[in-house]
């Protein structure tokens, strides 16, 4: 299934979340059952957004992990508008 996944983040820890997301883009964002197929952010609203297919409940709560001290998260299952 696809899923977009919003992660936002107060300006005062973007310094601890930026350290996070750099370190998983190190990893190519992996995480097993997760395919990442798009990742933007806007920076002046602190605000990342990710479109993943994903295996399972668990396996996006496993990609969301690290960020959960730092950032609130929605995640919402989509499906592809042109197909």
């Amino acid at each position: 299934m696809l899923f977009q996944i919003i992660q936002s983040h107060d300006s005062a820890v973007c310094k601890d979340v930026r350290s996070i997301y750099q370190k998983r883009a190190g990893e190519k964002f992996a995480c097993e059952g997760i395919k990442v197929l798009s990742a933007v952010v806007s920076r002046p609203e602190h605000t990342h957004w990710f479109v993943v297919e994903a295996e399972s409940q668990e396996a996006l709560e496993r990609f969301c992990d690290p960020f959960r001290e730092f950032v609130s998260t929605r995640i919402v299952p989509v499906r592809n508008l042109l197909a």
